[in-house]
C-alpha cells in the first residue's frame, strides 16, 4: 500500500469553491429577509430559507464549468 499524499488526487479545491458558491447564495437570501426568517446552509438542501409565514425553500446550488 502506497502511503504518499499526493495532492492530485484530491479534489478539495473543487468543494470549497461549491461551499463557498452557497456562501455566496445565503448572503444573497440574508438581503431579502424579514424578521423572523431563518437561512441555512447544508441543513435543508445547499441552502434553505424558513419564513416566518411558514413557507420553506430547499435551494439546490450547482456550479457550472464554462
Amino acid at each position: 500500500m502506497d502511503s504518499e499524499f499526493k495532492i492530485e488526487n484530491t479534489h478539495v479545491p473543487d468543494k470549497v469553491y461549491a461551499y463557498m458558491i452557497q456562501i455566496h447564495h445565503m448572503l444573497y437570501e440574508l438581503v431579502d429577509c424579514h424578521h423572523g426568517d431563518s437561512v441555512s446552509i447544508e441543513v435543508l438542501d445547499d441552502n434553505g430559507v424558513v419564513r416566518e409565514n411558514g413557507t420553506v425553500d430547499a435551494i439546490q446550488i450547482k456550479k457550472c464549468d464554462i
